[in-house]
């Protein structure tokens, strides 16, 4: 038996809808019509040869043939379409962004294809850009010869690589800026030399958004008489790119634990007086991957007022049947006959006890009269039990023959008896009674029910 704690359980913060990786950019293989601002050719990467090198592994029969420097094409995706705002606003949807470019190699100047990436929030501000460019060595951005914008050829360094032919996949991947609502896309030609540069090709370009295998659907279970609270979640994927997993409170990392962990328990720091929220995130980190990984987060709540007051005794049963009320008296109990403390309970351990004529085992808690209520105090008593096996004749234990007593501060052997008591019937099920010595109240609880 025992006076278990309230529980608050709070389920994850972390939202996402849709599919687990979806790519949203439209005809990035070129095998159909449509999906881009203006028109565009196509070629046959088995025929039209135009390009030097191996052709695009993974990736259809055609290529895209397509926009001279002063005239990119575009494409405007909106992503309210796809993903719930929270999600966008969340920073923890992750994207990769990937394409073949290629281009046309003659001695006055290679053409060759720029593509660029850029996030964009509400009100069509940038949040961020990534740019594919073959001819730029350094990390990311416009080639340091583009004197142009967008809309214009610009000038161009004729001393470039004839590499610039050759079709080179291109790749990055990070989280979707939080407040993303849309990506603008945009393919325009170059030249490394005087060539008009319009012979720029492009495959393959694909922008995958989702999860990316991080831990999910973090909660968080308080036991306030305990003061710890119990983390789970559902574990990240095994194969993702990450050394493991750091949890935080309110921010601060408290743990580091195994990529395949799905579990913690933490004792915060808790106010005696105030209530308070906690907050908790779990997050990969470490490898490639760990940075870029779905984060998962939950708050639980704290309310030192709500159990603490009039709580009379508390026993976990944790190898001992101490009582954990911080009640002004004490009242511990005095364990015969040896009953047992063993794990599996619902919090913890239990105690069990045998039901046998010698050794007796009980637990006794003394006559204190925190446990004499009275006739006109309310008062509740919680516990969880569990029988195993018959019930005997327990009169010895101040029980009845058939109702063998749990709980109580009375002799049962008389329902009239001053007191109260908790009983389990012949059929496993739960009788209470109270009497203030002349009249009696029972209810049962019957078996199952």
């Amino acid at each position: 038996m025992r006076i278990p704690s309230s529980l608050l359980i709070a389920t994850s913060a972390f939202s996402f809808v849709g599919a687990v990786a979806e790519n949203v950019i439209e005809n990035g293989d070129f095998e159909a019509v449509g999906g881009w601002s203006d028109g565009f050719n196509t070629f046959s990467l088995a025929d039209d040869l135009w390009y030097t090198g191996p052709a695009p592994m993974g990736t259809g029969p055609t290529y895209g043939w397509g926009p001279s420097p002063g005239s990119p094409l575009t494409q405007d995706i909106d992503l309210t379409t796809r993903f719930t705002t929270a999600a966008l606003d969340s920073g923890q949807l992750g994207f990769e962004f990937s394409a073949w470019l290629a281009g046309y190699y003659v001695a006055s100047g290679t053409d060759y294809s720029l593509l660029t990436l850029q996030w964009k929030d509400g009100e069509n501000g940038s949040l961020g850009t990534v740019s594919f460019d073959p001819a730029d060595d350094s990390a990311g951005g416009n080639p340091a010869w583009w004197t142009g914008s967008a809309s214009e050829a610009g000038t161009a360094d004729p001393a470039v690589s004839h590499s610039l032919a050759n079709w080179s996949r291109f790749s990055h991947s990070a989280h979707v800026p939080a407040g993303s609502r849309s990506v603008l896309l945009t393919w325009r030609g170059a030249s490394s030399g005087s060539s008009n540069g319009n012979d720029s090709y492009l495959d393959g370009a694909a922008l995958d958004i989702g999860t990316s295998g991080g831990p999910s659907a973090l909660s968080g279970v308080l036991d306030p008489l305990a003061r710890s609270v119990a983390l789970s979640w559902t574990a990240a994927d095994p194969d993702l790119g990450a050394t493991g997993l750091t949890v935080l409170r309110d921010g601060t990392p408290i743990a580091t634990l195994p990529l395949t962990a799905s579990s913690y328990l933490d004792h915060p720091p808790l106010p005696l007086e105030t209530p308070a929220t906690i907050n908790y995130t779990v997050r990969a980190y470490g490898g490639t991957e760990g940075e870029s990984a779905t984060t998962t987060a939950t708050s639980v709540f704290w309310n030192p007022s709500g159990l603490h007051v009039d709580l009379v005794a508390y026993y976990r049963f944790e190898g001992n049947s101490r009582d954990l009320s911080s009640s002004p008296n004490t009242h511990d109990g005095r364990e015969i006959g040896e009953p047992r403390f063993l794990g599996g309970g619902i919090y913890g351990h239990a105690v069990t006890f045998r039901d046998q004529a010698s050794p007796t085992q009980l637990i006794q808690f003394g006559r204190h009269p925190d446990f004499d209520f009275g006739s006109d105090t309310n008062f509740t008593v919680s516990f969880w039990f569990r029988r195993l096996g018959e019930m005997e004749d327990n009169e010895a234990l101040g029980g009845g023959g058939t109702d063998a007593a749990l709980l109580t501060n009375k002799n049962w052997s008389r329902t009239n008896n001053t007191g109260w008591g908790i009983f389990s019937t012949s059929d496993g099920g739960v009788k209470w009674n109270i009497s203030d010595g002349i009249a009696h109240k029972d209810s049962t609880i019957r078996n199952g029910f």
